[in-house]
Parts: structure tokens; sequence; C-alpha cells
């Protein structure tokens, strides 16, 4: 699941999205899918 990430990564950069934005979303999808909060995952 956690390969979930870079399936958001080669969508997002397929649409012609803002790389930066891409990325930092798709680091989001994976820390979510693999059981960190947004807290633990900050600090």
């Amino acid at each position: 699941m956690q390969l979930l990430g870079v399936v958001v990564v080669v969508i997002g950069l397929m649409m012609r999205f803002n790389p930066l934005v891409v990325v930092i979303i798709a680091g989001f999808v994976t820390g979510i899918c693999d059981g960190m909060s947004l807290i633990e995952g900050c600090f």
C-alpha cells in the first residue's frame, strides 16, 4: 500500500500539475496509508 504515493506522483505529473505540489501530496498519501497521523509525520 506504500506504493500508492508513486501512483499519485505518476498521475499528477501526467495531468501536468505543479511537481512540488504533487510530491508533497504523495508524501502525505504515503504517510497516511502507512498509518501515520499528521502530527506524527510533522515531528
